[in-house]
């Protein structure tokens, strides 16, 4: 009996459940439609990147990697509906806002590249007219000491021809360090103009492909794991997590796919109107 157990530190390592024949070193058992064990990812996982036309899911908890993954499909072009928790520990919940963000970090460094060479260029532009100004009237003071003190005329002279080809030097420098930032501008502002359309490509292609509902958390705690992939269904334990696909002992069964459809949307309905 299990009230027998309590409190019993007899080492039970060498019991075998024979109904079940669940070992500690096998992942996975089979009994018809029921699996249980670990490694549940072995299935799910697998299906799901598998998915040719669509992918329907509600698990309470998400992992970053799965949900990424789930985005990826969705730019495959499969159709992708998520139903998943508020919770604040959930990193699925991303999922919802996903198509606004999707590739921002690399079409942000692509505008800051364009906004820095055109910083640069405005500053070369900057010093070489300043340099040029400066050594102009360098000389110009030169030209008009000679005339006042002709007694240095010689070398206010040589000192005005030295002053005018270092103005000739910082001009054709300066041109030059223009030309180059400008190249390399030019070069930023059509990397920046490819990638803002690749990933503008890419959030229209999620937001086409990727439906996701979030049951508010003060309103409705919606625990339920269905997945459906193309033309199979399954209804277990496991999240999709890491420790749910991989670590966790879980039960899957796989149930029938129309009659999983009809559950799936009956759940997205009913939190559509939990959103209200």
């Amino acid at each position: 009996k299990f009230s027998s157990a309590i409190g019993d530190t007899h080492n039970y390592s060498n019991i075998v459940y024979y109904g079940v024949g669940w070992r500690p070193d096998k992942k996975l058992i089979e009994k018809g439609n029921i699996i249980f064990g670990k490694e549940i990812g072995d299935i799910l996982v697998k299906a799901i990147r598998g998915a040719a036309n669509r992918v329907m899911i509600s698990s309470p908890w998400i992992g970053r990697g799965y949900a990424e993954m789930l985005v990826e499909k969705a730019l495959e072009g499969v159709v992708v509906r998520v139903v998943t928790s508020d919770r604040d520990d959930n990193e699925g919940r991303f999922l919802a806002t996903i198509a606004e963000h999707y590739r921002e970090e690399e079409l942000k460094k692509a505008e800051e590249a364009v906004e820095e060479l055109k910083h640069r260029e405005r500053a070369a532009k900057s010093a070489m007219r300043r340099n040029i100004a400066l050594t102009a009237i360098a000389t110009v003071l030169a030209v008009v000491a000679s005339i006042r003190f002709a007694v240095y005329a010689h070398y206010l002279y040589v000192l005005a021809g030295s002053l005018t080809s270092l103005s000739i030097f910082f001009y054709f420098a300066g041109k030059r360090r223009i030309k180059i930032i400008g190249e390399k501008l030019a070069e930023a502002e059509a990397n920046f103009k490819m990638v803002k359309e690749s990933v503008m490509a890419d959030r229209e292609k999620i937001k086409r492909n990727l439906s996701v509902l979030i049951a508010p958390k003060d309103v409705a705690f919606v625990h339920a794991k269905l997945y459906i992939v193309d033309g199979r269904a399954w209804i277990g334990s496991p999240n999709l997590t890491w420790s749910g696909m991989h670590e966790n002992y879980e039960v899957l069964v796989e149930v029938d796919v129309n009659d999983a459809e009809e559950v799936f949307t009956e759940l997205w309905n009913m939190v559509k109107q939990l959103r209200l």
